[in-house]
């Protein structure tokens, strides 16, 4: 996992490729590694448990790879 987050906001009508790309048929849109987690009327506690519910398990489980890793030493 990298340590930086890159955060775009692009305006379709002048990108319309990039929509295209992705799929995109209403906006807003939240995506994240090329994935779309939100679609439409996003309130910011929808954008906030989407994002973390990506970014955690993340972080956990690098968690728990360095606390086993400390233990075996």
């Amino acid at each position: 996992m990298q340590d930086t987050i890159h955060v775009s906001k692009i305006d379709i009508s002048e990108e319309q490729e990039i929509a295209n790309q992705y799929g995109i048929m209403s906006v807003p849109v939240l995506m994240m590694n090329n994935e779309v987690l939100a679609q439409g009327m996003i309130t910011e506690d929808v954008i906030r448990e989407r994002i973390w519910s990506k970014i955690l398990p993340t972080m956990v489980s690098q968690e728990a790879v360095s606390y086993t890793h400390l233990r075996a030493h």
